[in-house]
């Protein structure tokens, strides 16, 4: 009777973590949505602020204007639930033929 006892316990916790978890990745996609929003629209005006400008300045704000569209794309790229979807790969073919690279950090 314990044994079942605890069982449940542990299904109830590992369920709880779970929908903690979903919860937790909800609120990210929802504040890299808004922060995204927040963002492009002071952009828009910067951009459209400089357009009488010199054409060096217009160049010089669109270069950061880009850096900080990247960082805004990889933001709602990060807070995106990710979709996997393994697949048999031939690593030692993928490695001659040098379609994959592996990252291995210095020990």
């Amino acid at each position: 009777m314990m044994e079942g006892l605890k069982a449940d316990a542990r299904r109830d916790l590992e369920r709880r973590r779970a929908f903690a978890e979903r919860q937790r990745l909800a609120e990210l996609g929802l504040l890299a949505a808004t922060i995204a929003h927040d963002l492009r629209n002071p952009m828009n005006v910067v951009t459209m602020a400089v357009a009488d400008c010199d054409p060096s300045v217009r160049h010089e704000v669109r270069i950061q204007l880009s850096r900080m569209e990247r960082l805004v794309r990889d933001l709602l790229d990060y807070a995106k639930p990710w979709a996997v979807a393994p697949s048999e790969q031939d690593l030692a073919a993928a490695l001659v033929n040098k379609s994959v690279t592996l990252d291995i950090p210095p020990v």
